[in-house]
């Protein structure tokens, strides 16, 4: 669909290693390495409710790190919790998980929307995705706010 948002999750060792519950990753920006800002990998539930509105909504990570998925539960929780949201705003919601990279790579550089997460791989997709003319949100993985600061 044209109005379709590719919306990339990094999930895995960030969301399973961490401290903090999936609760806690979702209200506040979590740095993965403290004191690091570069390491703002996952974004809180305030960067996805500021993303437009449209039609469809996939979602798009892979388990970084994760040799065992049944050691994947906050990761799963997080991906979970992330697509009842969008499809309580009206969205119908693809989860496009476990895919290989390249083939992810490929599939998100060619979409329309793309929002990009914290890291370097979402950098280069979003990268591809403006030279083929299409729109990035939340560049370098900023967190995007609703309303005024």
């Amino acid at each position: 669909a044209d109005d379709a948002i590719v919306v990339h999750l990094r999930i895995g060792d960030v969301v399973d290693n961490a401290v903090q519950s999936v609760v806690e990753l979702l209200q506040h920006q979590v740095l993965y390495h403290p004191g690091y800002a570069w390491s703002a990998y996952v974004l809180p539930l305030q960067h996805y409710a500021a993303l437009p509105l449209t039609n469809m909504v996939v979602l798009m990570g892979g388990y970084h790190h994760v040799k065992d998925f049944r050691h994947a539960h906050k990761s799963c929780s997080y991906v979970k919790v992330l697509k009842r949201f969008f499809e309580a705003r009206g969205a119908e919601v693809t989860v496009r998980l476990g895919k290989l990279p390249d083939k992810d790579f490929i599939f998100a550089s060619q979409s329309r929307m793309f929002a990009q997460s914290g890291g370097g791989y979402s950098k280069i997709i979003a990268q591809m995705v403006e030279r083929s003319g299409g729109i990035v949100i939340g560049k370098h993985g900023e967190v995007l706010k609703v309303g005024p600061e």
